[in-house]
């Protein structure tokens, strides 16, 4: 299986993709699953990457018939009608949303971090997930809840994945 990533954060930054990928390997066995990410600088690219997502499954399948999931992680925005067009984005394709309320930074360091200091944050992050990642306990909720920070990123990807136990 093929889990395909569509985040917003800009491709020489990929902050949000360390801690997507943190969170994989600290919670999921060792899989026999291929992980890859797109990258996008705003909210309203990410539905704008039909042909980007086209490509790299046809990239994927061309010589094996690799199974697919296109997952669309996204901070939940303040702005009714961009959430409403990412769940409908969602909805048409049949990707996965994984949502972050309010955004990323806050649901993993509860804090709220300055644009040109999120790869860094993202970086200590990562070296210290084993320490952070077994103390949270917002990454399971089941819908984006305007007052609670969180999300659901567990709930979607033990869809694919399996838990390495279910309380770490």
């Amino acid at each position: 299986m093929i889990l395909l990533f569509l985040l917003e954060t800009r491709s020489n930054n990929r902050s949000d993709w360390i801690y997507v990928k943190s969170t994989l390997d600290y919670f999921y066995e060792n899989r026999k699953c291929r992980y890859d990410a797109l990258f996008c600088k705003s909210k309203d690219e990410l539905i704008k990457q039909d042909k980007a997502i086209k490509r790299k499954i046809t990239e994927y399948t061309k010589y094996t018939n690799n199974e697919y999931k296109v997952l669309l992680v996204a901070d939940y925005d303040r702005k009714v009608e961009k959430n409403k067009n990412i769940v409908d984005y969602c909805n048409k394709n049949k990707y996965e949303l994984i949502w972050m309320n309010p955004n990323i930074e806050k649901v993993y360091l509860n804090k709220d971090i300055k644009s040109g200091e999120k790869k860094r944050e993202a970086e200590k992050f990562a070296k210290n997930k084993n320490n952070i990642l077994p103390h949270l306990n917002n990454l399971e909720y089941t819908e984006p809840l305007k007052e609670k920070c969180g999300s659901n990123i567990i709930i979607v990807v033990d869809k694919y994945l399996i838990r390495k136990n279910k309380k770490q």
